[in-house]
């Protein structure tokens, strides 16, 4: 047995309407022109190569997250990751440049990685580089050994070095700041070899390089165009076409004529509709603009109660609409069963 109530509602949609004409259109008058000469253009721009854009954000290696990335070792011998000094005493940095105390690389040159052990390589692929931009540290003693910033256009195959340090440096970090501006450098590298004796680790840190941008081309001024007047029309316009339009909707023959007559501007609810036409008697009928194409009528409506039995409730109208509405009967509005589809 069910447990709730349920409304049922029947809807009409009528199929009788009053015929309107459809509008008429007087054809619009012709006129007659003189053919108008081509235009004349000046040659096309010619794209000259400009200065290069404004540098990009430089790829920034810091080692905080311990990884060599996008460096890799690619020599004979390793650099190594490590934070707080390095093991030997009188050699190698104390800390890390970036904050004092993070991770930096370096080379080990404790025995047996003296004398003059390497290379050690750190290497990255570019598409032309405009600047590199590292900090170092070169301090031991009197047997410290060399370190070199090397770029190759040919991915590796042959190499140029654009910087070099040897000999002790002292027990600070230092700078070096490289300008290259060569769009054709495919690879850059970093080579430590180490030195006489055990005191001469090489580290770097917070490493900068910029890659050189593309040239972009400039525009010469766009060409100019050159039209020749066209000639007045040799006729003026007769007269100002005239179209004849459906008169607006006044006293609604039906729910159907109010959705066919503006389906965009009415909304499901109570309507007063003429269905004897303009001079007849109006009624008040719930109109459903909305389903299938809307143009519904609702002429009935009952509850089923609660354990199945039913009941006619010609005054209860669906939830969105106001109460009070009363029955409506196909004759009252003149409806016949052949006018229902």
């Amino acid at each position: 047995s069910d447990s709730y109530d349920t409304q049922h509602l029947i809807y009409v949609k009528t199929t009788d309407e009053i015929p309107t004409s459809a509008p008429t259109i007087t054809p619009a008058p012709s006129l007659s022109t003189k053919p108008t000469s081509a235009p004349t253009t000046t040659p096309a721009p010619s794209l000259t190569p400009s200065t290069p854009m404004p540098t990009i954000q430089p790829t920034s290696i810091d080692f905080e997250s311990y990884t060599f990335s996008p460096l890799s070792n690619t020599g004979s011998y390793s650099w190594t990751l490590l934070s707080g000094s390095t093991p030997s005493y009188y050699t190698g940095p104390s800390s890390d440049h970036t904050t004092g105390y993070g991770y930096y690389v370096y080379t080990e040159a404790t025995y047996p990685n003296y004398p003059n052990v390497g290379p050690y390589i750190l290497e990255m692929d570019v598409s032309g580089v405009d600047t590199a931009v590292f900090w170092y540290s070169m301090y031991g003693g009197s047997g410290m050994g060399s370190l070199d910033f090397d770029t190759s256009s040919d991915g590796g195959s042959t190499w140029n070095t654009v910087w070099s340090k040897s000999g002790n440096q002292g027990s600070s970090w230092l700078q070096a700041s490289i300008s290259i501006s060569d769009h054709s450098i495919t690879t850059i590298r970093f080579s430590a070899t180490t030195g006489t004796d055990y005191t001469s680790d090489i580290a770097l840190d917070d490493i900068d390089i910029t890659v050189e941008p593309s040239p972009v081309p400039t525009v010469s001024a766009a060409p100019t165009i050159s039209l020749k007047p066209s000639p007045r029309p040799s006729q003026a316009p007769t007269q100002t076409p005239t179209v004849s339009l459906m008169p607006t909707l006044a006293n609604p023959f039906s729910c159907r004529s109010i959705a066919e007559d503006s389906p965009s501007s009415y909304s499901s609810g109570i309507y007063t509709v003429y269905p004897n036409g303009d001079s007849g008697t109006s009624h008040d009928v719930y109109c459903d603009l909305d389903t299938d194409g809307g143009g519904w009528t609702l002429i009935s409506s009952y509850n089923r109660a609660a354990g199945g039995s039913s009941s006619p409730s010609y005054g209860t109208i669906p939830t969105s609409t106001s109460a009070g509405f009363s029955h409506v009967n196909l004759d009252d509005l003149g409806y016949a069963l052949s006018d229902i589809e």
